[in-house]
């Protein structure tokens, strides 16, 4: 049986005939199907890191490729899902099969073998780290792969319905939540002081990441939301009555989140430098505020990945702050605040909350 996508003026398929060798107009059906999964493989990994696309080349069958796929451009156009929502998603449903060997497709997994994946997720309620307080961090993990799961099997089990109208299917009777007794793992040991900031930016040399973290002490909002500013984004204002500069803009536009205004304040010296810095310049409203630097996206208005900005964090408190303490020219004074601060948890996400809880206290 042969396929007519050549016949149809699919100029892509035709170069890709010709490539190798073979006659053009007349295509395998094995071909056509390969050349389809693929395309929506990259559909519903548009915007995701390719190591993202690489976790589908994990599944054995096409099949499973494909309604993984179709799983993920289904919940896009319907709902309109973030990128990162996409990136969980792809996961889940890998880890789920890759618990299996891969050696079951998503249609014939039993219940007691999802239930097998899902248990793997739970931590000994007995052991020392869950004695510490009410917030178990594998809850979290648990009800998040859970729930994925259980959306994946009610829209593969009833594609034609809507997603609010679909019904746990009896391969996952049964499945339950947890809850954690507390509603946050932050303890008040954690919280940044004024003191912890001042250390932090008197020996960051990033400007980027001093304004990053500025604008998190300010805003409190999560990192997916800081990374999508532009620069049109912040109007900068002196205020009449005081003479002191603020900005206010607008977060959580097509997020999960309700729109909401937020004032920056303390965030406008470093976002000033910044901005001054900004290998874009700060006339071009478009570009994104925390671009990526790296060689492949210089100049080309990519903005900085949340594993990015992570991993400078991860930089900041394992590499940098502990050599200039070792210095024998940093004041003892020094030494002992950035031993301080080295106790404190480093990560894009807990600066604007850890700050901006801190903020209220004032």
């Amino acid at each position: 049986m042969t396929s007519s996508l050549v016949e149809d003026g699919d100029w892509e398929v035709q170069q890709r005939i010709r490539a190798k060798g073979k006659i053009v107009g007349v295509i395998p059906e094995s071909f056509s199907q390969d050349y389809v999964t693929n395309e929506k493989v990259k559909r519903a990994c548009k915007g995701l890191l390719p190591n993202i696309q690489r976790l589908f080349l994990e599944l054995q069958s096409d099949q499973d490729k494909a309604a993984l796929a179709d799983f993920i451009i289904d919940c896009y156009e319907q709902q309109n899902v973030a990128p990162k929502t996409r990136k969980s998603y792809v996961t889940a449903m890998i880890y789920l099969s890759r618990h299996l060997c891969h050696k079951k497709h998503f249609a014939e997994m039993t219940r007691e073998e999802i239930f097998s994946y899902l248990n793997t997720l739970k931590k000994d309620s007995g052991s020392s780290s869950s004695n510490n307080a009410g917030f178990k961090s594998w809850i979290n993990t648990y009800n998040h792969c859970a729930s994925i799961i259980a959306k994946f099997y009610k829209w593969y089990t009833q594609p034609d319905l809507r997603p609010n109208e679909r019904q746990l299917p009896p391969i996952l009777r049964g499945l339950t939540y947890f809850h954690n007794k507390e509603k946050t793992p932050v303890k008040a040991k954690d919280l940044w002081t004024e003191e912890n900031t001042a250390i932090f930016l008197k020996y960051c040399q990033d400007a980027r990441l001093a304004c990053y973290h500025m604008i998190a002490h300010d805003m409190g909002a999560r990192p997916g939301e800081i990374l999508a500013l532009r620069i049109g984004d912040i109007d900068i204002r002196q205020a009449p009555s005081t003479g002191k500069w603020y900005a206010q803009l607008e977060i959580g536009r097509g997020g999960k989140t309700t729109p909401r205004t937020v004032p920056l304040i303390d965030a406008i010296p470093s976002l000033t430098e910044w901005l001054n810095k900004h290998p874009m310049g700060q006339s071009n409203p478009d570009a994104f505020i925390f671009i990526s630097q790296e060689n492949s996206a210089l100049y080309r208005n990519i903005p900085l990945q949340e594993d990015s900005i992570r991993n400078i964090y991860r930089k900041m408190k394992d590499e940098i702050l502990p050599m200039i303490r070792d210095k024998p020219k940093t004041p003892l004074d020094d030494k002992i605040k950035i031993g301080e601060l080295l106790k404190k948890p480093f990560n894009p996400s807990f600066s604007g909350i850890l700050h901006l809880q801190d903020w209220h206290q004032r």
